[in-house]
């Protein structure tokens, strides 16, 4: 089973490549490929493939700050799960179950970020599950990596990253990216130059810049033109751009005696990448496949900056490893193709960075994975993290890697409360535990212990058994209540490095004294007045930091989490101190009593208790702060250190508010670029006093920078930005600012405004709005608020251009 998705033909052209490799190792082989999209709504589907091209052609800044704002929350939520998936997940298991294959391969970051949701739901559990990374980026990849069991990467330089992010090696090799190229020798394809009605002896440059046919030919071409002076002749893929083909058809007609240049519309794969291999030079956007495509096939490669995001990244890698050169933008592209026709060490770099590129294509790899009968997924033990059972691997190592990223003298650990099964109210201890480590050693109140059994009150425990120990350390103790605490809690860890050394011996010291006063019965466990959050207060205090919380004040009894807090925000007041909020996960899977977990309430916080109980999944204010948590996927005994944020960031608003700043001014200078172009176009038109031009321009200006508008709003919308509102007044105030600084003729514009191409027009938008407006899917509703106000400002649009009071 393979799926691809069909938002670019790059993930087809993979996953058709492993096809053929599996069909050539085993004849009659059952190789069945899947669009992931197509298990999509069919309406969003639509409508999300003309936003996602629209904003990636047109809004340039746009689609920057939202691929930035996507990596961002893929590497800060605490669970893959939790962000946005099309992919109905319940769907592509049923699809899965029916069809049973042995082995699943994806050639889409979506697909195998859905395969392993799956996965930690504890489906496919005895089904392989791979996944070909298809372009040069880490973003938050190398997540998906750790919950599946192989992923394929392009480029020794992925591996070295996926295995610093702490990708487990047997989860990740380089396979390289398997392309389907054609093996004849470049002076044989390029025999098919003369087809084309081409020379075989010319300089032949092929330009293409996918399906789609983005960015601008017509000055990529004249740039060619004026730095080249040699005969040349260029070959121009449009792809379905059918009036980019169009043009450059006209263009044709007047180009220098020595100058040939042919423009192609839809291109068969096979076509193209004989062509990719019988010219000189590859002018091309930065996808994942065709440029590996011209790399496989030794062709020298200028990368055009046509799409922003994973795109703009892909081109730093090829051009860091030097496998190709990159043009800043259509006007440079002729400079970039002299430069390095003219310089052959250039050239002999480049082509010798490409044959290392093919030296590491290994899609046998891919094939052994899918048909390895001996691999299968790791099974946990029947008595994986249960009492004096089976606990997790690399527990030191994992604490160790925690360590460098976030040192720290002391720790605050607060364990959410937990039962033996789901409760929207935990009975048994609905507060959760707190406990503090100096040191190596955790300090925690044992509230069994008695003193003609126990010699100590507080556990002396490390902190790989604190939370991960399976063996009881004495006889009073509980296991996930009293030790092993992440087989079946969350518990949040607040680390502070810099605390000063007699600080550090002050709290011992009080350790020591608890312990004294236990043994001579002066002290013993109480609920009410002494309990674990009384026991680390006392701690903290004895070093000068006074954590009185306000339930304390009122004579409540002290609440875990009201200490932790109260603790938290001490420390922050601190600049000597480094603060940072580790989240240690629940270890699913473990077979231990205790198994749900819910964040601890708080008698003095009744609000914020009330909405957590209510609340099928925490998400607590506290839990969107954490910088690292530490926790393993299902069917991996192995625990994983992920960084979510770094600690000068101490709010998911801040985060929210950054994202949606930079979309902002992203957007706004998008929305000026394109309101100019379309201005000027209109100005133009205006002069020539051409009405039937002018109408036609005119519906481009309100379709160009109206649409414009609203479909980026709709995406502030969708991510429920506050800002929205401000954010239209803004572009509003744009629009009606550049619109009023032209001089226009308003009789030409009354005669473009009640033309019936305009009528017919607005009658489309309102048809359009009304379609959507009856959608039962949020997003449909999302759009039609969009649509809904794109119509009340054509209105106003409509009565400002037929108004002839120049004041108003």
């Amino acid at each position: 089973m393979i799926f691809y998705s069909s938002i670019g033909n790059g993930h087809i052209s993979a996953a058709k490549a492993i096809r053929r490799a599996l069909l050539d190792r085993q004849i009659g082989a059952q190789v069945v490929l899947k669009d992931i999209r197509s298990f999509m709504n069919p309406a969003w589907r639509e409508l999300d493939e003309r936003l996602y091209w629209f904003i990636a052609t047109n809004l340039p800044e746009c689609f920057d700050a939202l691929f930035l704002s996507f990596k961002r929350r893929g590497n800060q939520t605490a669970t893959l799960s939790d962000l946005p998936n099309d992919y109905p997940e319940d769907q592509v298991a049923h699809y899965l179950q029916a069809l049973a294959p042995d082995a699943i391969l994806a050639t889409h970051y979506g697909a195998a970020q859905v395969l392993g949701t799956l996965r930690g739901r504890g489906l496919l559990s005895s089904t392989r599950i791979g996944w070909l990374h298809t372009d040069y980026f880490e973003g938050y990849f190398p997540r998906i990596s750790k919950r599946i069991d192989r992923t394929f990467l392009a480029h020794p330089d992925l591996e070295a990253r996926w295995l610093a992010a702490g990708v487990p090696p047997d989860k990740v090799v380089t396979s390289g990216m398997p392309v389907d190229v054609p093996t004849l020798e470049r002076s044989v394809l390029r025999r098919g130059l003369r087809d084309m009605g081409l020379a075989t002896d010319m300089v032949t440059l092929l330009i293409t810049t996918g399906r789609e046919g983005l960015g601008d030919a017509v000055t990529a071409i004249d740039s060619i033109l004026h730095a080249c002076a040699t005969p040349i002749q260029i070959i121009v893929v449009c792809g379905a751009n059918t009036a980019c083909r169009a043009q450059l058809v006209e263009r044709a007609q007047h180009l220098p005696d020595h100058t040939t240049v042919v423009a192609l519309g839809l291109v068969p794969h096979d076509q193209m990448v004989a062509l990719i291999g019988a010219v000189d030079v590859l002018i091309t956007k930065a996808g994942g496949l065709t440029p590996s495509e011209a790399f496989a096939l030794g062709t020298p490669t200028v990368l055009l900056d046509v799409i922003g995001g994973h795109e703009r990244e892909n081109a730093e890698m090829f051009t860091r490893s030097g496998m190709a050169v990159r043009a800043s933008d259509p006007t440079t592209i002729g400079n970039v193709v002299r430069d390095l026709l003219e310089s052959p060490p250039k050239l002999d770099a480049m082509l010798e960075a490409q044959s290392t590129f093919r030296r590491n294509m290994r899609i046998d790899e891919i094939v052994r994975f899918a048909f390895d009968d001996r691999f299968t997924p790791i099974e946990l033990p029947f008595d994986f993290g249960a009492e004096d059972g089976t606990p997790v691997d690399d527990v030191d190592e994992a604490l160790a890697r925690l360590d460098v990223a976030a040192p720290a003298d002391i720790e605050l650990l607060l364990s959410y409360s937990t039962a033996r099964s789901p409760q929207r109210v935990v009975l048994e201890n609905p507060f959760g535990h707190i406990a503090i480590r100096l040191g190596a050693v955790v300090y925690s109140a044992n509230h069994i212990a008695k003193p003609t059994s126990d010699p100590n009150f507080l556990q002396h425990l490390d902190l790989s058994d604190y939370l991960y120990g399976t063996v009881r350390p004495s006889s009073s103790q509980v296991h996930t209540n009293t030790y092993g605490m992440a087989y079946g809690r969350e518990t949040l860890g607040l680390r502070v490095a810099g605390v000063d050394a007699n600080r550090l011996e002050a709290m011992r010291s009080e350790v020591i004294r608890i312990e004294d006063e236990y043994r001579r019965g002066v002290l013993h466990w109480d609920r009410s007045r002494f309990n674990c959050a009384d026991v680390v207060g006392r701690i903290l205090a004895r070093a000068g930091w006074d954590d009185r919380t306000r339930g304390a004040r009122v004579g409540f009894p002290a609440m875990p989490l009201d200490v932790f807090e109260a603790a938290r925000t001490v420390f922050t007041a601190d600049p000597s101190l480094r603060i940072d909020l580790v989240a240690y996960r629940q270890v699913p899977g473990a077979k231990a009593s205790y198994r749900f977990s819910r964040f601890p309430l708080s008698f003095v916080q009744p609000l914020r208790s009330i909405a957590n109980i209510l609340r099928d999944r925490a998400n607590d204010p506290l839990e969107s702060t954490v910088h690292h948590q530490v926790g393993s996927v299902r069917g991996d005994r192995r625990l994983t250190v992920d960084i979510l944020r770094s600690p000068a960031s101490d709010s998911k608003r801040q985060e929210q508010t950054r994202d949606e700043t930079t979309i902002e001014r992203a957007f706004l200078a998008d929305l000026q670029r394109l309101i100019s172009v379309h201005l000027d176009a209109l100005s133009f038109n205006f002069e020539l006093r051409s009405p039937s031009r002018l109408d036609d321009e005119f519906r481009k200006l309100v379709e160009g920078a109206q649409e414009l508008l609203e479909r980026a709003v709709a995406q502030i919308d969708a991510i429920g930005s506050p800002n929205a509102r401000r954010l239209r007044e803004m572009c509003d105030v744009i629009l009606s600012i550049q619109l009023r600084s032209r001089v226009l003729d308003v009789q030409t514009i009354e005669s473009a405004r009640s033309s019936a191409r305009f009528r017919a027009f607005r009658s489309r938008i309102r048809q359009t709005f009304e379609g959507f407006a009856a959608s039962p899917t949020w997003r449909a509703r999302v759009w039609s608020r969009a649509l809904r106000w794109r119509v009340s400002r054509l209105a106003a649009l409509d009565t400002w251009i037929g108004g002839t009071d120049e004041a108003d």
